[in-house]
């Protein structure tokens, strides 16, 4: 099941973010032995170009969990 999470409009709403972001993950290992947990975000380039990216964060990789 894929969540999508709003970005956050200002400096306080980071920490409710992220503690929605931590119960939902949590919910899902109740019920999933792995889940995976990807971030999708845009890495400025230059000027006004942005390059789309994505990350795994969760399952570790065998590099990071060394």
């Amino acid at each position: 099941m894929m969540n999508n999470f709003s970005v956050p409009n200002s400096i306080d709403a980071i920490t409710a973010l992220v503690g929605e972001i931590q119960i939902d993950c949590e919910s899902h290992l109740s019920t999933e032995k792995d889940p995976d947990v990807y971030v999708f975000y845009n890495r400025m380039q230059s000027g006004a170009i942005y390059q789309p990216i994505s990350q795994r964060l969760l399952p570790l990789d065998q590099t990071m969990a060394t």
